[in-house]
């Protein structure tokens, strides 16, 4: 009989071990793919958005017209402390592969400011795409937790391992289909799972981009205004 009610607690912890921890690791592994994907996300785009966004600014070089034109976009204006003073010479770095077409200089100016605000609500539109996904995994890994929490109590199953431990206690209560639980115990609080960080901690919300049809008036005043705010030498340096 002995011999018996110690196979059955040697399986009994065995499969209680392998379900939380085997629970636990997937749960582990999810929150550090979330981490990882999270951080990549957040360089990545910041990189991106910071380019398009310097384009713009190198497009509008006075600083008023510059903020006008985040307010339009519906931009916070935070956005523009991300745009240093470009250089002339970094016009060429900045706009490679974005050309302006058109009869006129002006026309191939105006032309190449749509593309660099189009590439913009482009990109700002893949960075809530991306922000979405993002959140809806984290809102399933804190799930994933909540309910890991609810089902395994690791105070109650590390009780449960040291009564069964105890020579007079707990052969008779296997034998009965009895699970001793065992609350209070310090280490349970200490290996609790925690929800890994938020989106909104890395990535900030941004609004949807407005689209160039529905601004297209005001802005290109803002754009003409721009045009004749550059220097004859700074327009020269533009691809257009």
């Amino acid at each position: 009989m002995e011999n018996i009610a110690d196979a059955i607690a040697f399986e009994v912890k065995k499969e209680i071990a392998e379900r939380y921890f085997g629970t636990r690791r997937r749960i582990e592994e999810e929150s550090g793919l979330y981490l990882r994907l999270l951080t990549e996300s957040s360089a990545d785009y910041s990189a991106r958005i910071g380019r398009d966004l310097q384009r713009l600014r190198l497009m509008f070089d006075d600083e008023v017209i510059f903020r006008d034109v985040l307010f339009l976009i519906d931009l916070p204006e935070e956005f523009y402390l991300t745009c240093q003073e470009i250089q002339p010479e970094s016009a060429l770095v900045l706009l490679k592969n974005f050309h302006g077409r058109g009869l006129t200089r002006v026309r191939r100016y105006r032309d190449l400011v749509h593309k660099t605000y189009r590439a913009l609500t482009v990109t700002v539109e893949e960075y809530r795409t991306n922000f979405a996904d993002l959140a809806e995994m984290h809102e399933e890994i804190c799930q994933e937790i909540s309910e890991f929490e609810r089902r395994n109590d690791l105070s109650g199953i590390l009780g449960f391992f040291r009564d069964f431990d105890r020579t007079g206690n707990w052969r008779a209560s296997v034998l009965q289909g009895e699970i001793p639980l065992s609350k209070g115990m310090d280490l349970g609080q200490d290996l609790r799972l925690h929800p890994p960080p938020p989106v909104t901690e890395v990535m900030p919300p941004l609004p949807a981009p407005v689209p160039l049809e529905a601004i297209k008036s005001r802005f290109d005043q803002l754009l003409n205004a721009a045009y004749a705010s550059h220097s004859d030498d700074f327009r020269r340096t533009l691809p257009c």
